[in-house]
């Protein structure tokens, strides 16, 4: 049986200034679903993002026109925060941890709004999940590599239990290995969440896709199933 989407956009324009970046995009995201949006550099894959958690203003941004629905509850203008507490969440690219704080600070900083029992519980449940941190836990998060820095902005998300997760670029700069290790955590992430997800690496991303979307010069050129996309024969868009 088909069911409601829990993230749904509708005829989104956005950009900078007067320039358009993103020109009618519409989108929907289920629970348990990898949404993997990819394209060209310039394409307005964050930008999409961004608008949808109300965080483009402090890009320089804004929304022009469009609807984003959450839980089929209308969003615009909802600061991320407040849509963190509603559990939606946005991991900007490069993870953006406190580098002056260790990585078990920075995940007692995630359990600030927790009781701290519920807090420790599910510390220790994310150090199961994503044990290449328990050895990393006094160590400050500015000289993690950039792969363990992306792991804990992941881990710190997970903390508060979000219902829907978007992800920009989350293996940007990273080695192979560490890439494949994220993609493989989002795989299991999946399982309780739905997990929009924008990435350059286009075949990786496909790979563990359910869904697929194209955007081009700030428009869906393609949409669906990642099992029917054949990746050869529309690199041109990508």
């Amino acid at each position: 049986m088909e069911t409601s989407p829990i993230l749904e956009v509708r005829n989104l324009h956005a950009g900078y200034g007067d320039l358009e970046v993103v020109r009618g995009i519409d989108l929907a995201l289920s629970d348990q679903e990898i949404l993997a949006m990819v394209g060209p550099n310039g394409s307005g894959k964050s930008t999409v993002l961004r608008a949808i958690v109300g965080a483009i203003d402090a890009y320089g941004g804004s929304v022009f026109s469009g609807e984003v629905e959450f839980w089929e509850r209308d969003i615009r203008g909802k600061p991320p925060h407040q849509l963190l507490q509603d559990g939606l969440a946005f991991v900007p690219d490069g993870g953006r941890v406190f580098p002056s704080l260790s990585t078990r600070e920075n995940l007692l900083l995630s359990c600030q709004a927790l009781n701290q029992e519920v807090g420790k519980d599910r510390i220790d449940r994310i150090l199961d999940a994503f044990p290449i941190l328990e050895p990393l836990l006094d160590r400050q998060a500015g000289a993690l590599s950039i792969g363990e820095s992306q792991i804990l902005a992941l881990a710190r998300t997970l903390l508060v239990d979000p219902d829907v997760m978007l992800l920009d670029e989350p293996t940007a700069g990273l080695s192979h290995n560490y890439a494949q290790e994220i993609f493989t955590m989002l795989d299991e992430i999946s399982e309780s969440r739905g997990i929009l997800v924008v990435e350059q690496n286009a075949r990786q991303a496909i790979a563990h896709a359910d869904r697929v979307v194209i955007l081009q010069r700030g428009e869906k050129k393609y949409h669906g199933p990642a099992e029917d996309f054949e990746y050869d024969q529309v690199t041109h868009l990508l």
